[in-house]
């Protein structure tokens, strides 16, 4: 004689029970990701602004030693007191 399944042929699926331990599963595995991908983005936002400091000082260095001479940065404020103007306060 046969064995019967648990299940006929009519109830293949998931039971009420099932679907809601599936679905509270998902979940707690997503809960647990969210906080490392948070980690990952601020982290890789420092990443960014350290390799823009970099590309920066390369294209500094580069001008230096293409003009044969030091770098310098001049506010405009004294490159017009240098000129003779005086700002007004």
């Amino acid at each position: 004689m046969p064995t019967r399944s648990a299940r006929t042929r009519l109830q293949a699926g998931f039971t009420l029970t099932e679907a809601i331990t599936a679905t509270a599963t998902v979940l707690i595995v997503v809960a647990l990701l969210i906080p490392m991908f948070g980690n990952g983005l601020s982290r890789s936002g420092v990443y960014i602004s350290a390799n823009n400091l970099r590309r920066i000082s390369m294209g500094c260095a580069a001008y230096e030693a293409s003009w044969g001479g030091i770098l310098t940065i001049e506010l405009r404020s004294q490159k017009k007191e240098r000129e003779g103007f005086e700002p007004s306060v």
